[in-house]
């Protein structure tokens, strides 16, 4: 539920639905609380409903070792002993990667296919009744943290 409700938010109040860039630059969070969009944008990575673009900035990524330095620094300082070649780790920065909806032959219409989708399955009427309290939950869930963040 949590993942369904946070991608059509995304795609919904994204200044642009395909690709969905920089989401730490955006004037007002996804989230109230910055950490969890950390957090949920990487469960929409992991759950595969959204894709790290190409596109995305390669400081966007975590590579091992995580610098020349560090590579210097593991080889006892000696250059001509550096043989470490970066290599991508499983790990990214979700809020400066570039996502994507990978439902569709192109970007736009993949984000318009999960939008439509998730819309429909997200609709009240079509809920289960325990689904329906669990989204129920969740809306209270950040109308409460949002009234913190807004007051703080």
């Amino acid at each position: 539920m949590r993942e369904q409700v946070t991608a059509l938010a995304l795609l919904r109040y994204a200044p642009a639905m395909a690709p969905l860039r920089d989401v730490e630059s955006w004037v007002e969070p996804l989230h109230p609380n910055r950490e969890e969009i950390v957090e949920l944008l990487g469960q929409l990575v992991r759950s595969r409903l959204l894709r790290i673009h190409p596109s995305t900035p390669l400081q966007s990524m975590e590579w091992e070792p995580r610098s020349f330095k560090r590579a210097v620094d593991d080889s006892g300082g000696d250059l001509d002993a550096v043989t470490a070649v970066p290599e991508l780790t499983r790990a990214f920065f979700p809020l400066s990667a570039t996502l994507y909806a990978p439902f569709a032959n192109s970007m736009q219409t993949g984000a318009q296919h999960l939008d439509e989708a998730l819309s429909k399955s997200l609709t009240p009427a079509n809920l289960p009744l325990g689904r329906q309290d669990d989204l129920v939950a969740l809306a209270h869930e950040l109308l409460t943290e949002e009234a913190v963040r807004y007051f703080a």
